[in-house]
C-alpha cells in the first residue's frame, strides 16, 4: 500500500515548529538553555528536510518576448500557470506567438505573416535566447562566471547547407558594457553561447533598492544575408546592492544553485573603518600588538578576544532586519549589511555581525570562516596557520556577553551541528557549512569594496 505524501498542514506545522525552536535556541545567551533546545531543533530540521518538495502550480514569468504592450505579456513579474518548458525569446519561431510592434496596445493583424518571415523555412536558422537570471544581485554580479551563472543563454541551429556566421550582442542599458561574440555554426550544426555582460561597478553601487532595467539582445546573421535574426528588449529586476543570494533557481533548468559562498564578498577587510577598529583592538591585545600567527593558539585566541572586546565597545545592538524587497519563489535571499554600515548604524543580525568580525580578523591576517547552519550564522577561525583546528564565537552575543561565554556558545553550536552532519554521512542538506575566507578568495570571491 503506497504511503501518502505529507500534506500542507504537516509541512506548515514543522516549519512553525522549527521557527519557534530557532527562536528559543538562539535568543538566549545561556549555555544550559542552548544545550536544552539544540537536539530538539536539529531533529525537527532533519524531519522538515526529509519531506519531499511541495509541488507548485505557479512560476514567475521570466521573459516577456512580445512588445505589443498587452496585459498578458507586459506585466512585470506576472504569475502564470507552470508550463512543461521554459519561456524563450525565439527568432522566427517565437513560442509566445507575439510579433514585435511599434504601436503599444493595438492588435497585430499580421501575426501569421510575421511568424513565417524568419526561421528555419526562410533564413535557415533557429535562434533562441533564454533568460537565466531575472533578478540580478548587483553586489556580486561582477564576481560570477558566465559559464556557471549566465544572465542569458543563446542557442542556434543551422539547417542551411552552408556555414552560418552570427554575431551575438547583449547589454543592460545604463548598467553594463556590451557582451559581443561571433560564432560560426557548421551546416546542420547547433551551438550554445552563454552571456554575462560586464557590469559597471560605479553604477551598481548606486542601486540601494530594487529597480527595473532593460536587457537588450541582438543576433545578426553576418553571412550571407547581413540581416538581424533576433532583436529584443527584456525587463529585469536589479536587486539592492546589499541583497545577498543564498540560493537561486535556474528558470531554464529548474535546478537550485547554491550561492552562499558569495557571502564572502561582504567581508571587507580593506575599509578604513575596519582598520581603525583593528588599531583600537591592538590596545586590548597582549603586548598591545596584533601579531597574527606569529604566536601559539592561545595567543591567536587572545587577538580574537581583543577584536571582540573592541566591537563590544561600539554597543552594537542585535537587530534581525533581513527583509529583501523583490524576493520571489525559487530564490533564497537576505539583506546583509556591509561592515561599514553595521559600524555606522550600531546594529547587526547574526550574519551582519559575522561578516563584520570576519573583516577584522582577515585584516589582522588571521584566517576566519563564515559558519552557516539552518537559520543562523556565526564566526569560526583557524587556531594556527596551516593546521585544521578551528574555534568559534557567537557574534550575536556582542551586546550582552563576554568573549569567553560567546566562544563557549559558538563551540557548543558548532559541535552539535557538525556531529549531526557527520553521523548522516554528509548526505542530504548540509546542516553545517564552514566557509574559510582563504578558500573563498582563491575562488576569486573578492571583497565587495
Amino acid at each position: 500500500m503506497p504511503v501518502a505524501s505529507p500534506g500542507p498542514s504537516q509541512r506548515l506545522f514543522l516549519e512553525r515548529k522549527v521557527q519557534r525552536l530557532r527562536e528559543l535556541t538562539f535568543s538566549s545567551a545561556e549555555r544550559a538553555h542552548r544545550e536544552k533546545f539544540l537536539p530538539e531543533l536539529i531533529a525537527a530540521e532533519k524531519e522538515l528536510a526529509g519531506l519531499p518538495p511541495q509541488p507548485s502550480s505557479l512560476v514567475v514569468r521570466r521573459v516577456i518576448p512580445s512588445q505589443t504592450g498587452s496585459a498578458a505579456s507586459g506585466a512585470a513579474g506576472a504569475v502564470e500557470p507552470r508550463r512543461p518548458f521554459p519561456d524563450h525569446v525565439r527568432g522566427g519561431q517565437d513560442i509566445s506567438r507575439g510579433a514585435p510592434s511599434n504601436t503599444r496596445g493595438t492588435q497585430d493583424t499580421s501575426r501569421s505573416h510575421q511568424d513565417a518571415t524568419r526561421g528555419a523555412d526562410t533564413t535557415g536558422l533557429v535562434v533562441e535566447a533564454s533568460l537565466r537570471m531575472a533578478h540580478v544581485p548587483t553586489g556580486l554580479i561582477h564576481l560570477l562566471e558566465p559559464s556557471k551563472h549566465p544572465l542569458l543563454t543563446f542557442r542556434v541551429h543551422n539547417v542551411r547547407r552552408t556555414t552560418a556566421r552570427l554575431r551575438f550582442t547583449s547589454f543592460v542599458e545604463g548598467y553594463s558594457a556590451r557582451a559581443i561574440d561571433i560564432l560560426e555554426v557548421a551546416p546542420g550544426g547547433s551551438d550554445t553561447l552563454h552571456h554575462l555582460p560586464a557590469f559597471f561597478l560605479e553604477k551598481t553601487r548606486e542601486v540601494t533598492e530594487i529597480c527595473r532595467a532593460a536587457l537588450h539582445i541582438q543576433v545578426e546573421d553576418l553571412a550571407p544575408s547581413g540581416q538581424i535574426e533576433l532583436h529584443r528588449t527584456i525587463p529585469l529586476w536589479l536587486l539592492a546592492r546589499t541583497s545577498a543570494y543564498l540560493s537561486i533557481q535556474d528558470p531554464e533548468t529548474g535546478g537550485a544553485l547554491d550561492l552562499s559562498s558569495y557571502l564572502g564578498a561582504w567581508v571587507t577587510p580593506n575599509r578604513p573603518e575596519v582598520h581603525a577598529l583593528l588599531r583600537q583592538a591592538a590596545e586590548h591585545a597582549p603586548s598591545r600588538a596584533i601579531s597574527s600567527y606569529q604566536v601559539d593558539a592561545q595567543g591567536v585566541e587572545a587577538q580574537v578576544s581583543a577584536i571582540y572586546q573592541t566591537l563590544q565597545k561600539l554597543d552594537i545592538a542585535y537587530v534581525n532586519s533581513v527583509l529583501t524587497m523583490g524576493a520571489v519563489p525559487g530564490l533564497l535571499m537576505q539583506r546583509v549589511r556591509l561592515p561599514r554600515q553595521s559600524i555606522a548604524e550600531r546594529a547587526a543580525n547574526c550574519l551582519d555581525g559575522t561578516v563584520l568580525m570576519a573583516s577584522l580578523l582577515e585584516a589582522a591576517s588571521l584566517h576566519p570562516a563564515l559558519v552557516l547552519i539552518p537559520g543562523h550564522a556565526f564566526l569560526g577561525w583557524q587556531s594556527g596557520d596551516g593546521d585544521e583546528s578551528w574555534d568559534y564565537v557567537e557574534t550575536t552575543q556582542l551586546g550582552s556577553k563576554p568573549f569567553t561565554e560567546a566562544r563557549a556558545l559558538g563551540k557548543l553550536t558548532a559541535e552539535h551541528y557538525e556531529l549531526q552532519y557527520t553521523l548522516a554521512g554528509g548526505r542530504g542538506e548540509p546542516l553545517f557549512r564552514r566557509l574559510p575566507l582563504a578558500e573563498l578568495r582563491r575562488q576569486c570571491i573578492l571583497p565587495m569594496e
